[in-house]
């Protein structure tokens, strides 16, 4: 075992204080993705903290103590900034005291004169609610600390800094799946009211409005079961400016335009994924209407779009909350289901339509028969001319039919796996996606007690072992067939 001197431990008394002086060298004009001085200090300062641990705290501290009520912004934003570069390396049994007695002082200065100080400040809360929220108290902090992050949503400067804090909130706040209430739900019609301004605004930065989109995901995604009247009307607004995009697709004259409409149509979709997931059986009221102006982008939407993606990602959530009952959409929705899945130019768009074949026959069980044959027939078609490799594990993978897998109804007719053998260096990559995905799914169904016998997971363990020890890309094939 290699030696560790603990170098950097030793010299944290001499590069600390360095380290900390070069962050207040801030270039009040660089970019957000101009690296500079001052951001290379912090990064520095955060492995360090992950090197030497504890021993970080007393020289930041200091820093901290001596600096936070500069008259200077430079050293009020290099103070704030160290304090949240520390937060992951020192143990949070270490850091809990220490932040809780910081965090009133850091919730106070989002009102600072400079946005920079604001800005550093929502960072270094968002490193305090990521890395170390046991120290947020419910009862005295959410409230102010929630009120200060929505205020600073509507600067572009801020907003990114400002909703990864409220994500990591909603998700270290939500509770068990199925509470009726949690730390957040006071605070959920109010944080959704605030959502819904921010990004109805025309003139809203369009970084403003994506990230408040997924602060609303994620709000949604982790409300409990008594804010679910709130998430039910919630759909009603999303539908609603979803249709109300469709018209925008004709007034686009620019490149920019374009992205401008992707963008929202995206996020839109984002968070009308999230209120299917939580709400589930429950949405199926709404699902004529999501049908229908999915639908309709999908008509207008041109090529080359990450619209598509989006799309199929709602579809996919509506199918699995209606089961059986979103057969009643199949023959509007087959068609731009299976130009997707012939459309290999695309191959994020046609890896999500096969995904979403396996959602939906999976979803309507016996139902979606008489889909079947068309999506055999495309999955094979791509199996057996398919120029993107990364195509053939979900192909060989997806169950077009519950119970049948692509791959064994492949080797009926071998020429339909020739592709994986024109070239013998590309075929254990792919072979190994595949088989990884095998073991995943039958592990699920080991552990649940749906496999009866062993036999078929220790075989496969069995070649790839020796896969493993002879590089042979046959016997990875085999694994895969042989638990078929």
């Amino acid at each position: 075992m290699r030696p560790f001197y603990n170098f950097a431990r030793v010299a944290t008394g001499e590069v600390v204080p360095q380290l900390l002086i070069l962050l207040t060298k801030q270039d009040e004009d660089a970019t957000d993705d101009e690296y500079n001085l001052a951001r290379a200090a912090y990064q520095c300062l955060q492995l360090y903290a992950q090197a030497v641990g504890p021993n970080i705290v007393p020289p930041v501290l200091s820093f901290v103590e001596q600096h936070l009520r500069s008259e200077d912004w430079h050293f009020r934003e290099a103070a704030v900034a160290a304090f949240g570069a520390i937060m992951e390396g020192p143990e949070e049994t270490v850091l809990e005291p220490i932040v809780k007695q910081a965090l009133p002082i850091l919730i106070s200065m989002m009102e600072d004169g400079s946005v920079f100080v604001k800005d550093s400040t929502a960072y270094a809360l968002g490193r305090i609610t990521e890395s170390c929220s046991a120290a947020i108290d419910p009862n005295t902090h959410l409230d102010p600390l929630i009120r200060a992050l929505f205020a600073g949503v509507h600067n572009p400067k801020m907003a990114a800094s400002c909703c990864w804090s409220l994500m990591n909130l909603a998700e270290r706040f939500s509770g068990d799946f199925d509470a009726t209430s949690n730390p957040l739900t006071p605070h959920f019609n109010q944080s959704v009211q605030t959502l819904l301004e921010v990004t109805a605004q025309a003139s809203a930065d369009a970084t403003v409005r994506t990230t408040s989109y997924e602060v609303l995901s994620a709000f949604v995604q982790h409300a409990a079961t008594d804010s679910f009247p709130a998430v039910a009307e919630l759909s009603n607004v999303i539908i609603k400016r979803l249709e109300e995009t469709i018209p925008l697709q004709s007034q686009v004259t620019s490149i920019e335009d374009k992205i401008t409409l992707e963008e929202m149509q995206t996020s839109l979709n984002t968070v009308l994924q999230a209120i299917i997931q939580r709400l589930e059986k429950e949405i199926a009221p709404q699902g004529d209407r999501i049908m229908q102006v999915v639908l309709q982008i999908l008509n207008t939407v041109g090529p080359k779009s990450s619209v598509p993606e989006a799309i199929f990602a709602t579809i996919s959530g509506l199918a699995n909350a209606m089961e059986e009952d979103f057969i009643k959409y199949m023959d509007a929705f087959a068609p731009f289901l299976y130009n997707a899945l012939a459309n290999q130019e695309e191959p994020a768009v046609c890896s999500m339509a096969i995904g979403l074949v396996s959602d939906i026959t999976r979803s309507m069980g016996e139902r979606s028969q008489p889909y079947c044959d068309n999506f055999m027939n495309y999955l094979l078609n791509n199996l057996r001319v398919s120029s993107h490799r990364l195509l053939i594990p979900p192909v060989l993978t997806c169950e077009y039919f519950p119970g049948t897998n692509v791959l064994r109804r492949a080797l009926r007719c071998p020429t339909n796996l020739s592709p994986l053998f024109c070239n013998a260096s590309a075929t254990l990559p792919v072979l190994l996606a595949v088989t990884s995905r095998l073991i995943s799914r039958w592990l699920r169904k080991f552990y649940s007690r749906q496999l009866r016998s062993p036999r078929r997971l220790m075989a496969l363990t069995k070649c790839l072992i020796t896969s493993s020890l002879y590089g042979r890309e046959s016997w990875m094939l085999g694994a895969a067939l042989l638990v078929l």
